[in-house]
């Protein structure tokens, strides 16, 4: 099901897991158009106040056990479960908005197709791969997400000047693939001689843990890389 298809019958909601999502065991909920603002209502009653953010369309309750976050219409309803959630809590939230669970109202929804460039993909060590949301946020506060510590960050990236700075990852290895172009990544060991490898499209390589490397390009490159990024450092070039 996707928040296209119609809503379910009144009084019988159905959810599907939400993979496009950081956190684990999240799922939207599809609520007849009928019950949409008495289910709000009870989730604010239960839950907190529902905030409103009509630049981005968006309307949302925090709690210290769930985020409950919906487009205006507020339907369906994205839950996403905190740390802090027990299997009591969500039966309790179930309870709240009618939903009972059986073999036919938890559904895998289908994604979308999307450019890698723009969105990165997690590979989580149980398994889930999500999609994330790139461009200079991201990338600037990627060392301090420690939601991103157990499992494997996919990215690509087209470039087309040789990187401004050096990249270290200390905690895992990485693998790099030229897709297309011609670059040579610098390898620089402490205490020992600097590393030059030229890479011609269609060529792997795998950085080793705790070097430090940069690229530089001889034309512009499309790059695929598969890190292990908990503790990633850059610095100057």
């Amino acid at each position: 099901m996707t928040e296209a298809e119609p809503a379910p019958e009144p009084g019988r909601p159905s959810r599907a897991r939400h993979y496009a999502c950081i956190h684990p065991e999240t799922y939207k909920y599809f609520f007849a158009k009928p019950e949409v603002r008495e289910i709000w209502q009870r989730l604010a009653a239960a839950y907190g106040e529902v905030r409103t953010e009509g630049g981005f369309g968006v309307m949302e309750i925090q709690s210290e056990r769930f985020i409950f976050r919906a487009t205006l219409g507020g339907n369906p309803v994205t839950v996403i479960r905190t740390r802090r959630c027990t299997p009591a809590d969500v039966e309790a939230l179930h309870r709240q908005i009618g939903f009972r669970e059986t073999e036919t109202t938890t559904m895998t929804t289908t994604n979308p197709t999307f450019q890698l460039d723009s969105m990165p993909v997690f590979l989580h060590d149980g398994g889930q791969a999500t999609s994330l949301v790139g461009g200079p946020e991201f990338w600037a506060t990627l060392g301090q997400r420690r939601d991103l510590d157990h499992g494997w960050l996919v990215t690509r990236a087209t470039m087309t000047t040789d990187w401004d700075h050096w990249e270290m990852h200390p905690e895992g290895e990485e693998l790099v693939t030229l897709i297309s172009g011609h670059v040579t990544l610098v390898l620089d060991a402490a205490g020992q001689a600097e590393v030059r490898l030229e890479l011609r499209a269609g060529q792997t390589t795998i950085n080793p843990r705790g070097v430090w490397h940069r690229a530089i390009l001889h034309e512009p490159s499309d790059m695929l890389f598969m890190t292990a990024g908990r503790g990633t450092q850059t610095r100057p070039v």
